[in-house]
């Protein structure tokens, strides 16, 4: 009977032994576990806060492109606007030129028969003749006027039947040499300013010692010649 009891009470401590073993790895299994439990919700939480901070970094870099895209639309908007404002001026520049062109071109058909008479005195009444005369009896042609009217300044527009009486006139206004009196083309005011152009080229290379002619819109510099056209496209480089 001893020897039973002996042995239900080993068997005992051997049960209590495994209890409070299995009781220690529990304990410790429940700390892991809480443990692991506390990693993945500090995993969790560090996310969460790294997904808030993607989100406001995304939030921000959206704006900016928002704005960025606003601010090039506007300036897209701007540049057209321009570029139509341009196109617009180029046009009307195009439109005023073609019009000035043909303002031109149809007041020297008008002027192309025209002669001016400077610095002479007019005491007649009947201009016509008395310009007739006077080229009758200078010059040595024959002419007939259409239109005689004088100006200021001693300067008399004539308006002569046609260009070959003018090539006339033209031709043999030399024998004018030695008085104060002059015939010139009758020109446009484009055409006038561009010999006064000339003019000052003229005596320009003059005082560099150059021989020089002047013809109309073209001067030859001794024995170069040089169209209006290639000087203003010179002149436009500088």
């Amino acid at each position: 009977m001893d020897e039973m009891l002996q042995a239900l009470k080993g068997m005992r401590a051997e049960m209590n032994a495994g209890f409070e073993s299995t009781k220690l790895q529990n304990e410790k299994l429940v700390k892991e576990i809480e443990n692991t439990r506390k990693e993945l919700q500090e995993a969790r939480d560090e996310i969460k806060e790294k997904e808030e901070i993607w989100r406001a970094e995304r939030r921000t870099l959206t704006e900016k492109i928002d704005k960025l895209e606003n601010k090039m639309e506007s300036q897209e908007r701007r540049e057209r606007k321009c570029n139509i404002v341009i196109k617009e001026r180029r046009t009307l520049t195009e439109k005023i030129d073609k019009l000035e062109n043909k303002m031109e071109s149809q007041e020297r058909r008008e002027r192309k028969c025209n002669i001016v008479i400077k610095n002479k005195d007019w005491r007649q009444n009947d201009k016509k003749n008395a310009v007739k005369d006077f080229i009758r009896e200078e010059l040595h042609v024959d002419v007939e006027i259409n239109e005689a009217y004088e100006l200021k300044n001693k300067v008399m527009i004539v308006k002569l039947r046609d260009w070959e009486q003018k090539k006339l006139v033209m031709m043999n206004k030399r024998n004018l040499q030695g008085k104060d009196i002059y015939i010139e083309s009758d020109m446009t005011k484009k055409a006038r300013d561009i010999q006064g152009e000339l003019r000052k080229i003229a005596k320009d290379e003059k005082s560099k010692g150059n021989t020089v002619k002047i013809g109309y819109q073209k001067i030859k510099i001794n024995s170069k010649l040089y169209k209006w056209e290639e000087i203003w496209r010179l002149k436009s480089k500088i």
